[in-house]
């Protein structure tokens, strides 16, 4: 599990510094192809991320008993999903 948190981290880390570049980019310096590539790997990095929190949600679930994935289940149908921003 911790290995999945720094590869998570890792992701956060490239996404955030592929989104600065994406918005350091001056409208009068616009670079069609340069911009194209980041968003590209905004998108491709992101899916990673999204895959990767599946993943550990689904393992951190499989954990719980019973009654506490009953309990999580009903919480996220009345709720929706609970994140790990907070919600």
């Amino acid at each position: 599990m911790w290995e999945q948190q720094l590869r998570h981290q890792r992701l956060e880390t490239m996404l955030r510094t592929t989104r600065e570049r994406l918005l350091a980019i001056g409208s009068e310096h616009l670079n069609a192809k340069q911009v194209k590539a980041l968003a590209d790997t905004e998108a491709s990095l992101l899916a990673r991320l999204i895959v990767a929190n599946a993943r550990m949600q689904s393992k951190i679930f499989n954990i719980l008993s019973a009654e506490q994935q009953k309990k999580l289940s009903d919480l996220e149908r009345t709720q929706g999903p609970l994140t790990s921003e907070g919600k």
